[in-house]
């Protein structure tokens, strides 16, 4: 299913990210800010649950996307922490067993992200192997069970270790994400949404460890920004900033801990100055990322002239060897070279 951005969405996930910096920083405002998390959470299990991809589609993406950037930040967080002299974990962990600390990552932040692939593959399989409105029902029901657990019930404490805190107070976010996006044609009668926002606000009102303001919020901001389907693709700046949301959510922490020791008289100046260098680095990243890639435009070369001489020869009857120098040229030249790819990729 085809799932293309829509600027409205893509302006949000910036706003979101700044405001998970600014979460993060303790600045004025702060928890507010953690709306940034809960839409992150929404509109991206909204956009898995839309696309219904293969589980080994899912599987996939979930190692590209997800592990293998979780893996190198998890060590570079821990060496980190190792060359400040301080524990590999962090130590509020206590005597959490050595999987949730994994989990927990060495710096508390990286808990989303193998939160996202466990509640993306779980939804996956239940695609495929039911249908959507069955998710659709089933998460439904969670939500409307987990909610009253948070806000009448139990609250996640210091009795339990992290990242299990963090998941709990996640669940309504995430299970919001995942009814949108298995609804019936992407939307919902305004009835049911009215009743979401309510047992949200509900929630944030009778304990505000719940996040219930900050989440219904959010999937405010999603339905705002689904209805206002566009055809224009938004400007070329709000689609780079987009793309850096991400590498800003995992670099994020250090460019805090760096400013906090340049600034530390100012919470709000720590945020501004981390947020910057975020971006700011994330796009150098990216930038230097492309240009590696471009280096390898020879061997991405050469299985393109592997091909054509295949073609070539089969179409022809020819040898490879009768024309290999007119196919050297043709493919040198074709669209496909690494001037242009670079060009466009950048």
């Amino acid at each position: 299913m085809s799932t293309p951005r829509l600027p409205a969405i893509e302006a949000l996930r910036v706003i979101a990210a700044i405001g998970i910096v600014w979460f993060h920083s303790g600045a004025p405002g702060h928890e507010f800010a953690y709306t940034g998390l809960s839409f992150f959470l929404i509109v991206s299990l909204y956009f898995e649950t839309r696309r219904a991809l293969p589980i080994n589609s899912v599987l996939q993406n979930a190692v590209t996307r997800y592990i293998i950037p979780w893996f190198f930040w998890f060590l570079f967080y821990g060496i980190f922490r190792l060359a400040a002299h301080v524990p590999f974990f962090p130590p509020s962990y206590g005597s959490a067993p050595p999987l949730l600390k994994i989990l927990a990552g060495t710096s508390i932040h990286l808990w989303y992200i193998p939160y996202v692939v466990l509640i993306t593959i779980t939804m996956s399989i239940a695609i495929n192997l039911t249908s959507r409105k069955i998710v659709f029902a089933c998460s439904t029901a969670a939500f409307f069970i987990v909610i009253p657990w948070i806000s009448f019930g139990w609250i996640p404490g210091a009795e339990l270790y992290p990242p299990l805190p963090q998941y709990i107070q996640a669940l309504p976010a995430a299970l919001l994400g995942i009814m949108f996006g298995s609804s019936q044609n992407g939307s919902l009668p305004r009835s049911f949404v009215i009743a979401l926002l309510a047992a949200l606000l509900i929630a944030g009102w009778t304990c505000p460890l719940a996040f219930g303001f900050q989440d219904a919020l959010a999937a405010v901001l999603l339905l705002g920004a689904l209805a206002t389907r566009s055809n224009t693709q938004g400007s070329s700046s709000l689609r780079i900033l987009s793309r850096l949301t991400y590498g800003v959510y995992l670099v994020h922490p250090f460019f805090l801990s760096v400013s906090r020791k340049l600034l530390s008289s100012s919470d709000t100046l720590v945020a501004v100055y981390a947020c910057t260098a975020s971006f700011g680095a994330t796009w150098v990243a990216q930038r230097y990322a492309t240009r590696f890639y471009d280096q390898m435009e020879p061997g991405r070369l050469a299985l393109r002239l592997v091909h054509r001489l295949r073609h070539e020869g089969v179409k022809n009857g020819a040898q490879p060897s009768d024309n290999l120098r007119e196919l050297v040229d043709s493919v040198e030249a074709s669209p496909t070279s690494s001037d242009e790819c670079g060009a466009d990729r950048r």
